[in-house]
């Protein structure tokens, strides 16, 4: 999706300069103006990404994920609400930069050829309408997703299915750990199975985490990890 970024190697504006120049020849803001303006907007967007993902991908929740691919991500926001949330509001700017910073972000769509587009019935019905918004993946965003990776073939060379190491990553592995409750009945919910499944493919993956074949490097070398003093 993404093509070249802003040429200024400084600027946190994650759109391409022709985004933003056709934004800005439309306002009355100069493209300097535009573009920090932009970068700004990324950063407040970008340190609330995961909050937006939470809200969108929840049954019941925004349902306003767009398209994404390595670098980035589209929402659908409607304006005057994200012009009203916290860390937009934090920004302190006025209308007409706001409006500038949709309509660049409205450019970016259209260079990378898709649109928001709803059923009449739907659209007729709502005040404001939704407009495209990108927002680029922090590096350390990159870096969580190429480990959740490592770490679902670390799991799938011990033997285990992909349900197995699904559950058992979802439940057992790192921060990320589902470990309450609630947590858990979200995640067997979302699975479509109940509680017991989720435990016995968790079981079955601890097992093969166990078997002596399955052994890491280190004990099948006889290395032992001791406490330092």
């Amino acid at each position: 999706m993404v093509s070249e970024p802003n040429s200024n190697g400084s600027s946190l504006n994650p759109l391409t300069e022709e985004s933003t120049k056709e934004a800005a020849a439309m306002s009355e803001i100069t493209y300097d103006e535009l573009d920090d303006a932009l970068g700004r907007f990324q950063k407040a967007l970008e340190n609330n990404l995961n909050d937006y993902y939470e809200r969108a991908w929840l049954r019941g929740g925004a349902q306003n994920h767009l398209v994404y691919d390595s670098e980035g991500v589209f929402f659908a926001f409607v304006p005057p609400e994200l012009y009203r949330s916290e860390p937009v509001r934090e920004l302190e700017f006025d209308t007409e930069t706001f409006n500038a910073i949709t309509d660049a972000h409205q450019n970016q769509a259209a260079i990378w050829k898709f649109d928001v587009d709803r059923p009449t019935g739907y659209a007729d019905a709502l005040t404001h309408d939704y407009f495209p918004y990108f927002i680029r993946y922090p590096e350390h965003w990159r870096a969580a997703l190429y480990h959740a990776r490592l770490s679902m073939m670390y799991l799938l060379q011990h033997g285990m299915t992909p349900t197995e190491a699904l559950d058992y990553w979802a439940l057992d592995t790192g921060p990320g750990s589902l470990t309450s409750n609630q947590n858990v009945d979200r995640w067997h919910a979302s699975r479509g199975v109940d509680r017991e499944a989720v435990y016995k493919t968790r079981r079955q993956a601890k097992d093969k985490l166990g078997d002596d074949e399955s052994r890491p490097y280190y004990e099948e070398q006889n290395i032992e990890i001791g406490d330092l003093e």
